[in-house]
């Protein structure tokens, strides 16, 4: 059986009617996806103009930064990435294979989750676009 550090790839029993599973590999019970560069194509453009309008290097995480700030000056810097993902939104591609991956999904009953540093709005539009009537739960943004 793999481990969680193992760097092997971990095997799960095929999704398949009537396919054998030798080894006994486990049912998959789920997948949680990411938003940027997973379910949509990654819009890296976004950091650095979140980095300038916080004034903050490369190596200075974006999250940790404004939440190290007095509350009003965090919520103001909260309000600038937002501003900056709500643009980008406008913009979001989905990967390639999205829909047909979310529809053979749910066709096996394998539940969906969305778990991202991405806030609420840009979620829901990708979901909205892409995504209407497809089932994720939980999902947990940001204000987690």
């Amino acid at each position: 059986m793999t481990t969680p550090l193992s760097k092997e790839p971990r095997r799960f029993a095929p999704l398949k009617e009537g396919i054998e599973n030798p080894g006994g590999a486990p049912k998959l019970k789920g997948i949680v996806f990411d938003v940027d560069g997973t379910l949509c194509i990654q819009q890296n453009y976004m950091f650095g103009q979140m980095r300038s309008a916080l004034n903050i290097t490369k190596s200075t995480d974006i999250l940790d930064h404004c939440h190290s700030l007095p509350p009003t000056e965090c919520e103001e810097a909260l309000e600038k990435i937002r501003a900056i993902e709500r643009a980008a939104m406008v913009h979001q591609e989905a990967q390639p294979g999205l829909v047909p991956l979310m529809t053979y999904l749910e066709s096996k009953n394998i539940p969906k989750g969305i778990c991202t540093r991405n806030f609420e709005t840009p979620v829901n539009h990708l979901l909205g676009k892409f995504l209407e009537g497809k089932t994720f739960s939980p999902i947990v943004t940001r204000e987690f």
